[in-house]
């Protein structure tokens, strides 16, 4: 029973390889026979990386993201996103450094520091201690890529990525690893580029944002800052309640609770902006409820459905982009 279980998935992560190989040979085509229209050199061909490619059955066009490389390394944020369409192209937005070779000072794309140092700079950086050594769990691209534990420290295993970061308003480019870690003991998700020649930290992202709800016509400490005692008394005496997933998939019938997790079900409305719209203010913004919405993107991004972080299905309003909940006590 094990092996013929084994085998449709075997089969179908081989056929979804194959597909992918498809469509980057395909991009790659694309972007050669257009690649003057699209301003690109016959030598920027050789340093180009297709991170993307799909066909978007909405607007029949193949869709392309055209990362630029320097030697095999990736260009941090320099990204063309190209649309095809009768294999011609259609639309060319983004753009990448010209002439990088004469930014990068001479460097070979060889690191100094070590990701495992860089790491330690990373973690430096973010006021945060390393518990133990990291662990490589795996090691890409020639070393450009590799993939430590979490040290004790992350939600998830920390990554660290070669590539070449444009510094003093473009006027340099520098070799740097890319420091991806979660801290335990916040909700930040930081993006640290430490210089892969010396470690000073050239770069910091965090993509978890933080918005303020506060009334700006009463700015108060109490209201902006949160920090007033009685609110962390209010906090603390509402734990219970402000801990309730308020929003949640449980259905009850008779006296048995049955979660019945969104991942899970093969059907499921939701209120939503229909795609392609990207706000209520754009045509066809008009909020409608529709059915499994996530049909309608193109890809295989939401084959996840809205409620799975990429590791655990939840039974209310998280999930990998974000976790909805009211915020009762305004701490």
């Amino acid at each position: 029973m094990k092996k013929l279980l084994l085998l449709p998935a075997f089969c179908f992560s081989v056929l979804w390889a194959a597909a992918q190989k498809d469509d980057q040979g395909l991009a790659l085509q694309l972007v050669s026979k257009n690649h003057a229209q699209i301003g690109l050199s016959e030598a920027d061909l050789k340093n180009i990386i297709v991170s993307s490619s799909y066909f978007d059955k909405t607007s029949g066009a193949q869709l392309v993201y055209l990362q630029q490389s320097y030697l095999d390394i990736p260009v941090y944020n320099q990204i063309q996103v190209l649309a095809f369409k009768n294999n011609e192209a259609l639309s060319n937005a983004g753009g990448r450094i010209k002439g990088i070779e004469k930014l990068v000072n001479g460097n070979k794309g060889i690191p100094s520091v070590s990701p495992t140092d860089a790491v330690y700079a990373a973690l430096a950086d973010r006021n945060l201690t390393a518990k133990r050594a990291p662990l490589v769990l795996e090691s890409m691209q020639n070393g450009h890529k590799v993939t430590f534990d979490n040290m004790d420290i992350s939600r998830e295993n920390i990554t660290a990525t070669l590539m070449w970061v444009p510094v003093e308003n473009g006027k340099r480019v520098v070799l740097a690893w890319e420091i991806y870690i979660i801290p335990l003991t916040s909700s930040d998700y930081w993006m640290v580029r430490v210089n892969a020649m010396d470690k000073t930290i050239v770069g910091v992202n965090n993509l978890t944002v933080y918005c303020n709800w506060d009334n700006p016509a009463n700015k108060t400490i109490a209201s902006s800052n949160h920090t007033n005692q009685e609110l962390k008394k209010t906090a603390v005496n509402h734990q219970l309640v402000y801990g309730d997933k308020i929003f949640d998939f449980t259905q009850v019938k008779g006296t048995q609770q049955i979660q019945s997790s969104p991942s899970l079900i093969t059907s499921a409305s939701y209120r939503v902006v229909p795609f392609p719209a990207e706000s209520p203010t754009h045509p066809g913004g008009t909020p409608a409820v529709v059915s499994n919405p996530w049909t309608a993107a193109p890809g295989n991004a939401t084959s996840l459905y809205w409620h799975n972080n990429g590791t655990t299905d939840y039974t209310y309003t998280r999930g990998n982009n974000v976790w909805a909940l009211e915020d009762r006590d305004g701490d």
